[in-house]
């Protein structure tokens, strides 16, 4: 693969199977912050930027440092000569892969190793598919699970198994039959297991597309308007941007997972302090404020309120610590309503006690800048429960709606 006339291009293409990566001194930049000064060649910028598009590359990402090269002067100029691009299969298969600086030793390059991450070996956590209420037998399912504790499992895994496994067996059955109807007339019964295979190909791939769409969070496609592929790579990147690949504390840049969780875990834990009391307050009678009309505020919560709250809400996105989206609640509403409506009960006369295991939260970090690289740059959200937030939003409309009766 030459990308570049060769005078400006030093890289070498690895090829590992079907997958293939580009790396070397390219002696370009692609864009303006790959260089610390504003003598720039934006036309050969472009045409670079042109090569990479035509070739289908996707950059790997550089962490801890912004630039590969330095000229070593005393106002030295710093610039991103060394990159490693990957094509479309290694950045499906090999997600988490990044390039992490060593030290420059007595070339005026930094020298880059390929790093792909091990994955972070842990239960993985409880998720409403979107699939899940097309699977027949669902609802029974859920009635099944709802009446009684249990474990929260996967009925993808239990009542179905692997999708894309069986999606890749079921193909190559009917490859089989195809085969062999080429040779001879097929059998009444291989006859029939063909035609209800191909119908068992459609629900199936029906089923994976619902699930990569919903991992790879894309809303403005329809369902039918790409293909598999695509969301993955929307997934990937998706992972990628969430994936907080090295974090820094000042001193030193971790890209182990230990080290990370004990930087971000001292960093928050510095935070924290002891409360004090308040030195000053309002004095609302002062600030003239108008009365509001409060009637109904405090009236016990009914199933039309609850119902408006789970209408409003999301079908599938952020999942706090349940796991549980609005898309559940629509498809299984007659099942649960009578203990979704207990939990308001108990809201409403204050049985804190009782909703003590709904009070949870899952806390993620995202990145309030492009080039994060410290804990401070990121912003902590707080996933809450599903009923949580189903309280939260019956509240907001009581009290929008009482707000309305009086301005």
């Amino acid at each position: 693969m030459i990308l570049w006339d060769p005078d400006r291009f030093h890289g070498t293409v690895v090829d590992v199977g079907e997958f293939s990566l580009t790396v070397g001194d390219f002696n370009l930049i692609v864009a303006a912050e790959d260089k610390s000064s504003t003598n720039l060649n934006r036309r050969m910028m472009r045409h670079f930027r042109d090569a990479l598009n035509s070739c289908l590359l996707k950059e790997l990402k550089l962490v801890g440092r912004r630039f590969t090269w330095t000229n070593e002067q005393d106002s030295p100029v710093l610039v991103k000569l060394d990159r490693a691009f990957c094509d479309v299969a290694w950045d499906i298969r090999f997600s988490s892969t990044c390039l992490v600086p060593l030290a420059t030793s007595p070339s005026d390059h930094c020298p880059l190793v390929i790093h792909c991450p091990e994955a972070i070996r842990w239960k993985r956590p409880f998720r409403f598919e979107a699939f899940w209420p097309h699977v027949t037998g669902f609802m029974g399912i859920v009635q099944n699970s709802w009446s009684r504790p249990c474990p929260l499992s996967c009925p993808h895994r239990n009542q179905i198994g692997s999708t894309k496994l069986q999606l890749t067996l079921t193909q190559e059955t009917i490859l089989l039959l195809d085969s062999a109807q080429e040779e001879r007339q097929l059998l009444p019964h291989e006859l029939n297991l063909w035609k209800s295979l191909k119908s068992r190909v459609l629900g199936l791939a029906v089923i994976e597309r619902i699930r990569i769409k919903q991992r790879s969070h894309v809303n403005w496609l329809c369902l039918g308007d790409a293909n598999s592929k695509f969301f993955h790579i929307k997934a990937n990147g998706r992972r990628r941007r969430n994936c907080i690949s090295s974090i820094s504390d000042g001193q030193r840049v971790a890209v182990e997972h230990d080290q990370k969780e004990g930087i971000i875990w001292r960093f928050f834990q510095g935070l924290l302090g002891a409360p004090s009391d308040a030195a000053h307050s309002f004095d609302w009678a002062a600030l003239g404020l108008p009365q509001v009309d409060l009637e109904g505020l405090d009236a016990p919560f009914s199933e039309e309120e609850v119902w408006q709250a789970i209408s409003d809400s999301t079908l599938g996105h952020a999942p706090g610590p349940d796991g549980l989206s609005g898309s559940f609640f629509r498809a299984v509403w007659p099942a649960i309503k009578g203990d979704v409506l207990r939990a308001f009960g108990q809201l409403f006369f204050g049985n804190s006690s009782a909703l003590e295991s709904v009070n949870t939260s899952t806390i993620v970090l995202l990145a309030k800048r492009a080039d994060a690289s410290e804990v401070r740059d990121y912003r902590p959200i707080s996933l809450m429960h599903s009923v949580a937030k189903l309280f939260m939003k019956v509240g907001v409309f009581r009290t929008i709606f009482c707000s309305c009766k009086t301005f």
